[in-house]
């Protein structure tokens, strides 16, 4: 049997090209949505105006950013998850009267999450049977 070398040639090469396209890597991939958490603190005072600038917040043990009073930090790129927020720099007088740190669950699909620290100033400090 005698092959026609003018008709093999071009199916060796098509051939091996279309079964490496239908099999190659899909770039439309879908890649998981990121969301953010954004961090307020409000401060109540009854010894009158206390530093709110030395203020810091970390979120999973990142890196601490700043949150002075009346701003907010807002902290992207996060996933899906559960996350844990703390904050520091209180003045000696303050306590946070919410949870420190604050453990929160994030869902991207459901826009920025809003979360609010509460601190307290007082001559007194905390009330030791709060804890």
């Amino acid at each position: 049997m005698r092959v026609n070398q003018r008709r093999l040639v071009p199916v060796l090469f098509v051939f091996p090209a279309f079964v490496t396209l239908a099999c190659g890597h899909d770039s439309t991939a879908p890649v998981a949505p990121t969301g953010a958490i954004e961090i307020t603190v409000s401060t109540v005072s009854t010894i009158g105006l206390v530093d709110t600038t030395a203020y810091m917040v970390s979120v999973d043990n990142g890196a601490w950013q700043a949150v002075g009073v009346p701003t907010r930090v807002k902290i992207g790129g996060l996933s899906k998850a559960s996350h844990r927020i703390t904050l520091s720099g209180l003045p000696a007088s303050c306590y946070s009267t919410s949870d420190n740190p604050l453990s929160v669950d994030l869902n991207p699909d459901l826009g920025t999450l809003l979360v609010t620290f509460s601190v307290s100033c007082s001559l007194e400090g905390p009330n030791p049977w709060d804890y």
